[in-house]
């Protein structure tokens, strides 16, 4: 199991150390969340996410 967290190195906005979190991993569960409920701001979060992963 490897935590994706920025205390762990894991910046998920810019993907820092996202490639060598997931070095040989098969299976990913995100579990990230928006710190925010407003719609627009949870699509400002994750948006940028998808084009990393």
């Amino acid at each position: 199991m490897v935590i994706g967290s920025p205390s762990h190195g894991v910046d998920l906005m810019t993907g820092e150390g996202l490639s060598q979190a997931l070095e040989n991993t098969e299976i990913v569960i995100d579990l990230s969340n928006s710190s925010s409920p407003e719609e627009e701001n949870a699509i400002h979060f994750f948006r940028p996410q998808e084009k990393i992963w």
